[in-house]
């Protein structure tokens, strides 16, 4: 098989002030697939066809209902959040518990969804969760951390 991979970084990656690594990495699950409409994959599966949301290939979906769910469960990791509150409306209807779930970060306070995706193992390498994701290739500029990723 042959795949090419084509990215854009957020931020520099050549100035020298700048350490950068990139990190590519794949899932392979039978179920996984791009879908026909670009609405995101509902949590309620009385939107989807035979109540099926894992199942109705009109939806996109790279990651597992399950895994979502696990991650909203999860309670957030000690990491930097800078000034972000985690306190949205809708935390607070959740419950003040949810405020401190996985699926707020400091890129994403509020805990928008996109897919089923868990936002804090999207942000933060390496996640020190279980995760579905195989690293395939790590580009970095410095060869010294080399050992570090092996």
């Amino acid at each position: 098989s042959k795949v090419t991979f084509e990215w854009t970084n957020q931020h520099s990656c050549s100035d020298e002030n700048n350490n950068c690594e990139i990190i590519l990495q794949y899932m392979c699950e039978k179920s996984l697939r791009d879908g026909s409409v670009v609405s995101r994959i509902p949590l309620n599966p009385i939107q989807c066809e035979d109540w099926d949301c894992s199942k109705d290939i009109k939806f996109g979906m790279h990651e597992h209902l399950d895994s979502y769910l696990r991650c909203r469960a999860t309670q957030r990791g000690y990491v930097y959040s800078a000034d972000q509150l985690f306190n949205s409306r809708q935390a607070r209807i959740l419950k003040d518990k949810m405020r401190y779930s996985a699926i707020r970060t400091r890129q994403n306070p509020n805990g928008i969804r996109y897919g089923y995706e868990c936002p804090e193992e999207r942000d933060y390498y390496p996640y020190w969760n279980p995760s579905q994701w195989r690293d395939i290739a790590i580009l970095t500029k410095d060869i010294g951390r080399c050992p570090y990723y092996q």
